[in-house]
């Protein structure tokens, strides 16, 4: 199996929620593995990981578990639409519309890492069912899902987690 990887952009995404980087911010990223001025081309998923929990830490001191996740997961997309890569993917998922950028779901979270898989399946106009593998932080997904989709089609869109077993997560998605 190949490893896991993340890719820079996603990271650099994920570093612009922390805001301005001050020399101490600095030091402690550098001390997790992540160099801001210097970053490299992917990261494993541990070292990610441990980016979220670093980040979640900074940015929403008083959430916790999975509020904290999804608040991430939204704040991902903010900071992803500032990269070059970023702003690219979502303005490609604006001219695609809610129907056409959900079903290619798998082209766009290769974007952003190497492993990612997912499906969706239509079940109205304006709905669409999606799962995902391998997912470890479900709600960080509802938070990345949901910002994208407010930021791309507006306030109806709207992302439910139904079920997570195993790696797997399964949403509903609607507008």
């Amino acid at each position: 199996m190949t490893e896991r990887l993340i890719f820079g952009n996603s990271v650099e995404g994920m570093l612009r929620a922390l805001g301005e980087l001050t020399p101490a911010l600095k030091a402690e990223l550098v001390a997790l593995g992540v160099n801001p001025d210097k970053l490299l081309p992917a990261y494993g998923v541990p070292a990610y990981l441990k980016l979220l929990d670093f980040i979640g830490g900074k940015r929403f001191p008083e959430l916790q578990g999975n509020e904290r996740d999804r608040a991430l997961g939204r704040e991902f997309i903010r900071g992803f639409g500032q990269t070059f890569v970023g702003k690219a993917t979502l303005s490609l998922g604006r001219v695609l519309g809610p129907m056409r950028a959900t079903l290619r779901l798998t082209r766009t979270m290769r974007t952003v890492n190497n492993y990612s898989t997912s499906e969706a399946i239509p079940a109205s106009d304006s709905s669409v069912h999606v799962w995902c593998h391998p997912v470890l932080r479900p709600w960080y997904y509802v938070g990345v899902f949901e910002q994208a989709g407010l930021d791309l089609h507006g306030p109806s869109y709207v992302v439910e987690l139904h079920r997570f077993e195993g790696e797997r997560a399964d949403f509903f998605v609607r507008w």
